[in-house]
């Protein structure tokens, strides 16, 4: 077990389970800033002008998934 707030413990399963998670979603994130770096021609190590991009894509493009599938249940 694990202290993450005083008074509040998670188990090791929690953990690995967020670990995983987190993992992913830095993968996606710089999988996303490279292809801009493509598109725009650009090479070497990312950026953070290229990781703010992504994630603002990344966001966008959950944040219209949630749309899509609210106006399908509607219409």
């Amino acid at each position: 077990m694990a202290t993450v707030l005083p008074g509040i413990s998670v188990g090791h399963s929690c953990k690995s389970i967020l670990a995983t998670a987190s993992k992913v979603y830095a993968g996606e994130l710089v999988e996303e800033a490279r292809k801009i770096m493509d598109r725009n021609g650009e090479r070497g190590a990312v950026d953070p002008k290229h990781l703010r991009e992504a994630y603002r894509r990344i966001n966008n493009r959950r944040v219209d998934d949630k749309f899509s599938e609210n106006e399908m249940l509607y219409f």
